[in-house]
This record gives C-alpha cells, structure tokens and sequence, in this order.
C-alpha cells in the first residue's frame, strides 16, 4: 500500500511538472526598458524586460501574476549588445552582419571577419532610425546610454580651473565600447570608445494631435559621432560615474575619461582621460558605479 501510494504522489507530481513547466530562452542580452506606448498602462507596471538572442529581439513586461508580454522584432543579425537611449526613444543593437545585406566581409589571408554594427531602433514603431558601421575587425563591446558634462575649463574669463564651483550640466549620450579582434593576436591591442548623439528635437512647431509631434521629432532626431577616444586594449565595459564622467576599462586598467570643449574648434567635443587610472589588473572586464544611475 505505501508502494501504490508513493507511485500515485509520483505521477501527480509528474503531471503537475508538465503543467507548470515552461519553455526557455537563451539570450546573447538583456536589460530592462520602459516604454508606455509600447504596451497599456496595466501592462507597464510590471518588471520590464528586453532580450536579445541570434536572430530576435523581444520586448515585454511581466505582471503582477508574472505573464509575460512579448513583441518580436526580426533583426536579420545576430545581437550582441543592447541598450535603451531615453532620451532619444530609441534602442541600441549592436549586431553582427552576417554579410547577408550586401556580402562584405573584411579578411586578411584566409582569415575573415563579419562586420559588426550599431543600429538604432526607434523604441515605440521599432523602425530603424539610423546605423553605424564599425570598422574592419572591430567589434562592439559595450553599449551604454550616459548623461555627460562637458569640461569649458580652459575657456576666456574662467582662468583655467575652478570648475568645482561651477554647477554640472549633463547631457544624454549613447556611449560605444569597442574591441579590434585582429587575426594574429590573442588579446585586443586596439579599441575605441564612441560618443554618439541621438536626441529628441525641439519642438518645431505646436499641433494638437499627438501623432503629427510624434513625426515631427522623429523628422529631428538624427544620429551622430560627437567623439571618440582611441586605446591600447579592448574596451570592455563602460560606466556613468560622477559629475557627468565615465569608467571605463580598457585591457587591464580602468580610467576615468571626460569630455572637453575644443580650445580650437568652436562646438567640438574632445573625449580624453582623467588621471593615471587604475592599474595591476589581470584583465578588466566589468566596472559598475552607485552614480551609474544618476544624472551627476
């Protein structure tokens, strides 16, 4: 009898497995979103999520009785990296072409490289709005969506310092890590960090109905490289820090970089390092900050 029993709790507990049981996803990323037209309000209370995996980009949230609420968007790459730009509305893929869109590849011998590429996605239509090819053998590494100052220290009447009591003005960048995964060598002896700039326009001109703003910003909003910082070494993940400046690691240091105004150049942005950085690493692969989430 207690045989007959402890099968019967078996089989009830094997039916009540398969019930229950889920399928699961393998993601190459993950980050969370927010996005109130995307999904209706009830829906957008919950824990939001944004998956990536070899071919597909999914978008969801998941409520309180933990459903989750799926769109598909089909990339044609394979994605690496992904982040939301608030301030722009749109997300940032970093994929992998596969050569399917016009059959380049970058090769040296009988070595080839897929190029890599960033493309902006707008974040309620999901049309692409803009992309950035990297260069040969370049791949991407991190993306990240940072609020930064920039440094007029040296312009006429501030006397070269004092910017301490100078009140800190941010603003939104999308801030791109990359690597050149050279054939012959075993780790990355080159990368560059991307400053680039994707943000709403001004309002152009006043309509009642929502949809005709909505173009109308759409029509403003334009990608561009503001700046970019070569490296000795691979960038491997970036982070905001305070007063609007990064951390970023690079082979094996991490330094904190800041962006200047041209002395030279009227309106060009200069990114450049900080300090000496930290040093004695074997590799740096990760940094995170308490001020990642905050503004300055």
């Amino acid at each position: 009898d207690e045989d007959d029993d402890e099968e019967e709790e078996e089989e009830t507990a094997g039916r009540s497995g398969r019930a229950s049981s889920h399928r699961t996803v393998s993601v190459n990323a993950a980050c969370p979103f927010r996005s109130s037209l995307l999904f209706p309000p009830s829906a957008s209370r919950g824990t939001t999520l944004c998956t990536a995996d070899s071919s597909t980009l999914r978008l969801g949230t998941i409520d309180d009785i933990r459903r989750l609420h799926v769109t598909t968007h089909r990339l044609g790459m394979t994605p690496r990296r992904i982040a939301h730009h608030e301030a722009g509305r749109v997300y940032v893929v970093g994929c992998i072409d596969s050569g399917g869109s016009d059959g380049r590849t970058f090769g040296i011998g009988a070595e080839s490289n897929q190029r890599n590429v960033v493309r902006f996605f707008d974040d309620a239509t999901f049309d692409e709005v803009s992309r950035i090819e990297l260069e040969a053998y370049e791949m991407i590494q991190t993306v990240r969506s940072a609020s930064l100052s920039i440094n007029r220290s040296f312009e006429a009447g501030d006397g070269g310092g004092g910017d301490g009591a100078r009140p800190v003005e941010c603003r939104p960048y999308v801030v791109l890590g990359t690597a050149y995964a050279f054939p012959d060598e075993d780790e990355p002896s080159m990368g560059r960090v991307i400053v680039v700039e994707c943000n709403l326009g001004g309002n152009p001109k006043s309509d009642d109905a929502d949809n005709d703003d909505d173009d109308d910003s759409q029509a403003l909003r334009v990608v561009r490289e503001i700046s970019e910082y070569p490296m000795k070494g691979g960038i491997y993940s970036i982070c905001p820090f305070y007063r609007g400046t990064l951390l970023v690691t690079c082979g094996s240091k991490t330094v904190l970089c800041q962006l200047d105004a041209s002395a030279s150049v009227a309106g060009d942005l200069i990114l450049r390092h900080v300090g000496t950085g930290h040093h004695g690493h074997m590799i740096s692969l990760y940094v995170d900050s308490l001020a990642g989430g905050r503004g300055g």
